[in-house]
């Protein structure tokens, strides 16, 4: 069963479109730009609802929103690598069924389409069918394991994440499906995250200091872990040099929370001229 709620679509957008090779539809990485119009009446099919189009079967079981990337690619330090952004990342856990009698590109079928400063944005993919994870809702993998080609066989059925950047936090998404011979959207399905999870960056990071201290030069410094002595679990923060009629002081913005911590001295970390003492009221 499919939502009776219809959305008329009347939207002119370029964007990035590969040239049609043959009966192939859109891909990623196409260098010529070509106008797609969406002017006709389209149902909004929500999550957990199967849809069946061109001999594909699509299920989205969940979405997750993050602006922090965790590479679990592990340091010198022990901690994974994480990459924060000022928008965020989107991850789309989804069942494919490949009902055809040939095998399928799955880039040429699926494309997403946000607020109009972000156009369409072609996914890339994972293969999560034999993760231990993947019934978690948040779990994704290295960066490295996503790529902008994957391919489904005749008959065969795949559990696949489809990942992408957007430049703003603003939900809900489309994510429209293709049809391979002619290349024109032919569905599209409404994605608003299952859960999201979002932290500060270290530009929003310096913004705090610089609206707490307007009149002082700030620096930003390299970001730290730092585990207080009665934590269970270490925290990341962002170090700011703030000099204030010429004296120099130290101010903590915390990754996670965006709480601002004064400094002090802590023996445990004797290589840092300061480390975070008390939240700063």
């Amino acid at each position: 069963m499919v939502n009776d709620k219809k959305i008329i679509f009347h939207i002119q957008l370029w964007f990035l479109l590969l040239v049609l090779l043959g009966a192939c539809g859109p891909t990623q990485n196409e260098a010529e730009s070509s106008e797609v119009v969406i002017s006709e009446e389209m149902t909004a099919i929500p999550m957990n609802e199967e849809v069946t189009v061109a001999k594909m079967m699509v299920l989205v079981s969940s979405a997750y929103s993050t602006n922090i990337f965790i590479n679990r690619e592990f340091g010198m330090a022990g901690q994974p690598l994480e990459e924060v952004i000022d928008g965020t990342y989107l991850f789309m856990n989804v069942k494919v069924t490949n009902y055809s009698d040939s095998e399928l590109e799955l880039s040429q079928r699926f494309g997403v389409l946000g607020v109009p400063e972000d156009g369409y944005i072609w996914p890339k993919f994972a293969d999560m069918t034999e993760q231990v994870n993947k019934n978690d809702v948040t779990y994704h993998l290295d960066e490295e394991f996503y790529d902008k080609d994957m391919t489904l066989g005749a008959g065969k059925t795949k559990e696949v994440q489809l990942f992408i950047a957007l430049s703003t936090r603003t939900y809900p998404v489309s994510l429209v499906l293709f049809d391979p011979e002619s290349g024109e959207p032919i569905e599209m399905l409404e994605i608003i995250p299952t859960e999201e999870w979002y932290v500060i960056s270290n530009m929003k990071a310096q913004e705090l200091i610089e609206e707490r201290f307007p009149s002082s030069r700030i620096v930003a410094k390299e970001i730290m872990g730092y585990q207080f002595e009665d934590e269970a679990e270490g925290g990341f923060y962002y170090p700011f040099e703030v000099t204030t009629d010429g004296e120099v002081s130290y101010y903590f913005v915390k990754r996670d929370t965006s709480e601002i911590y004064s400094a002090t001295f802590d023996e445990r970390y004797a290589d840092y001229p300061a480390v975070p003492g008390g939240i700063v009221k």
